[in-house]
Formats: C-alpha cells, structure tokens, sequence
C-alpha cells in the first residue's frame, strides 16, 4: 500500500493487518517508480466496502459477507482477538455512542443520552471518545 502524502495517520496499521505489510509513503520511492496495481479508492457511501454495511436491513439475520467477513477476520488476527459468538446477543443491549470530540460535533448529545436512558430503562447507555482509547480498546469495545 502507497501512500500519495506524508501525512501518518492513526489507523495506518490497519492496511499492515489487511495487506501483512506496512503502508509506505510515496515520497520514500525512487523516482520512476512504476506500479503494477492501481486502486483509486471511492469516498463515503460510494465505496463497495461499506455499501455493504447500507444494505442491510436491521431486521434481518445476520448474514455473511466476504468482503466484510474477510476484513475482520484481518483485524481479529492481527490483534490477536477471538470474534464475539454469533449467539451472543442480548435482550438488552448496551448503547454506547461515539463521541469523536477532536474531529467531530455530535449535536445536542447532551439531550440524546437522558432521552436514550428513558427510552430503553434496561439498556445500560455509555458515551465513549475514542482518541482516549487505544485501537485494541476501540476494537474490543464495537
């Protein structure tokens, strides 16, 4: 994987986990350099990698995705984690809202959280900032 700026960013060891080799900045080739394999990614809701997370509807099994099945089995591995069983769920679950701080407004959270804790009396509701976590916490927590 070959990044066009220099710019790190904090998930860049997610592509060592998907690809077994760390990202490397187009800056350290040498000049010439010739790729063999381009991939342009799509932004947002474009991509194919998350459209399969839009076409699921909430009240459907769950089901298997190899695109998706294929990454977290990646990211699982490389943390050294076991995936959740299937028939762990629960009655009540827990809500638990991300709250990027640094990056990111969530609009009237202050309201969200008391009306969410009236809404579902047995759920337990948690407000999480992840640049407070490590990514194995982050992970282990969704």
């Amino acid at each position: 994987m070959v990044f066009e700026d220099d710019r790190n960013e904090l998930y860049d060891d997610w592509w060592t986990m998907v690809t077994g080799n760390a990202p490397i900045r187009r800056s350290s080739l040498a000049p010439g350099t010739c790729f063999s394999n381009v991939i342009l990614p799509l932004v947002g809701s474009s991509s194919p990698f998350w459209t399969v997370l839009l076409e699921t509807v909430y009240y459907e099994t769950c089901h298997a995705s190899l695109l998706m099945d294929t990454f977290l089995y990646c990211v699982f591995s490389y943390l050294g984690l076991e995936p959740r069983a299937v028939s762990d769920v629960h009655v009540n679950p827990t809500i638990t809202i991300i709250d990027l701080k640094c990056t990111r407004m969530f609009v009237g959270l202050d309201g969200w959280v008391p009306a969410l804790k009236n809404m579902y009396l047995d759920s337990a509701v948690n407000v999480v900032d992840f640049a407070q976590l490590t990514l194995l916490e982050q992970v282990k927590l969704v």
